[in-house]
């Protein structure tokens, strides 16, 4: 229309129609642009979500990841607690079997040293405890002097023979039963073997034959209580007196030798009784 008015000279209607088309044209062109503007943000704001979410699925799958190390760290902790309180109840078991070993061990020790210097029969000391007691004296022991006695039962061969070995046991256990009621605690006695035991008393040279009178009387003063009924047995003595426990450490066999002398002058004398060797 624009170019017919134009060409009729009518340039005025012309440019009226020219102005309309223009707007029509800006319009439309607005239209279009609005449009492709829309779409546009529809696509970065697509894009934007799709990346939003993209996002959230890393951020999932990262927390997913943190805690199954974090469960897997506290299984592993659990695992280790587990194999370290097990590691260490074995630990225990074993401390503990040991322990037992050991105790069962020195147990088996101090039997074994207990049979070794002790008479089974009367559990007086044997002749190694004796031994080992000399071995371990100072020569200082003893100032005041002791007396080494060597005690036999009498007739212990015919208490054997007429009553039997079992009554001859019981006769060997009782007289060593009285014997350490006589003796103190600072003297010594021991089974030396047989129907013969050994006294070590601490004493004087005053001092000595009572002692001796007294464990004779008393052994001889009341009778024993056997299987077979009460029996009275006697014993007789011989001992040699010494100054000092040096003396004895150096003259053991000697000493020992006088005091078997002294005890067969009391039994070729009648026995139940003692003597004491010349100093």
């Amino acid at each position: 229309m624009a170019d017919i008015y134009e060409r009729s000279g009518d340039f005025k209607q012309a440019l009226t129609f020219y102005k309309a088309y223009s707007e029509t044209g800006k319009a439309y062109l607005f239209a279009i642009r609005h449009n492709e503007l829309f779409y546009l943000q529809e696509r970065f704001d697509e894009e934007v979500h799709e990346k939003e979410i993209a996002l959230l699925k890393s951020e999932n799958a990262l927390a997913t990841a943190t805690l199954a190390e974090k469960k897997a760290g506290v299984n592993m902790l659990r695992l280790t607690s587990g194999f370290i309180l097990l590691l260490l109840y074995l630990l225990y078991r074993r401390y503990m079997a040991v322990n037992n070993d050991k105790s069962v061990l020195e147990q088996s020790n101090e039997k074994l040293v207990t049979e070794l210097v002790a008479d089974p029969l009367t559990n007086l000391g044997n002749r190694r405890f004796l031994a080992q007691w000399r071995n371990a004296l100072k020569r200082h022991d003893y100032p005041q002097g002791l007396a080494v006695v060597v005690v036999d039962i009498d007739h212990f061969k015919h208490i054997n023979d007429r009553l039997g070995h079992h009554i001859g046991d019981e006769v060997l256990v009782g007289i060593a039963n009285r014997l350490k009621t006589l003796v103190r605690k600072h003297d010594l006695i021991v089974r030396w073997g047989g129907e013969e035991f050994i006294l070590i008393l601490a004493c004087n040279e005053q001092n000595s034959e009572r002692c001796l009178q007294r464990i004779c009387e008393q052994v001889a003063g009341a009778p024993f209580a056997l299987s077979c009924g009460e029996q009275h047995v006697t014993i007789s003595m011989g001992a040699k007196f010494v100054s000092h426990a040096g003396e004895l450490m150096d003259n053991w066999d000697e000493i020992l030798i006088e005091a078997d002398k002294a005890l067969y002058q009391v039994k070729t004398s009648g026995r139940n009784g003692y003597h004491l060797a010349d100093a």
